[in-house]
């Protein structure tokens, strides 16, 4: 893996989990498992798929382990002062896990619906329709957070 597709496995674990122990976690075995997977292009049509796949595999193991992490790490991340989390720990808890974790595939990472579905097992319109469920939920909590901020 190059260092960018590693930087999309932390990125997505961290805005998975909004929780840097657990992300830490995850992103370290997910990357593990695919510097191993050798016949990751026997399995899916891009390198894009197999982290998608791969990611999903240990955010569904690590999600039911999540309270249960406890480590001391380094600072993955340096989130800027500005940068504010609320409206994604809002989005998180509004919808199902599914569709809050093909947004940050589809609108932060930027992979197509295609590599999404490959990667989920899933069709395309599927995630298309997580993806724009959880955008519109999204814009309702933008928006009251303007009316009350």
């Amino acid at each position: 893996m190059n260092e960018a597709q590693v930087r999309t496995v932390a990125l997505f674990f961290f805005l998975a989990f909004l929780e840097e122990q657990v992300a830490t976690v995850a992103t370290t075995k997910a990357i593990g498992k695919l510097n191993r997977g050798a016949s990751i292009t026997d399995k899916f049509t891009n390198v894009n798929s197999a982290i998608v796949y791969y990611c999903y595999l240990y955010w569904k193991k690590m999600r039911k382990k999540q309270k249960h992490v406890n480590i001391g790490v380094e600072k993955m991340f340096e989130i800027p002062g500005s940068l504010d989390l609320e409206p994604w720990k809002q989005l998180q808890k509004e919808t199902i896990p599914e569709e809050y974790i093909a947004t940050i595939w589809s609108m932060v990472m930027g992979f197509s619906d295609e590599q999404i579905a490959e990667g989920l097992s899933v069709s395309v319109g599927t995630v298309q329709h997580r993806v724009s469920l959880s955008i519109r939920r999204l814009g309702h909590i933008l928006e009251a957070g303007k009316r009350h901020g």
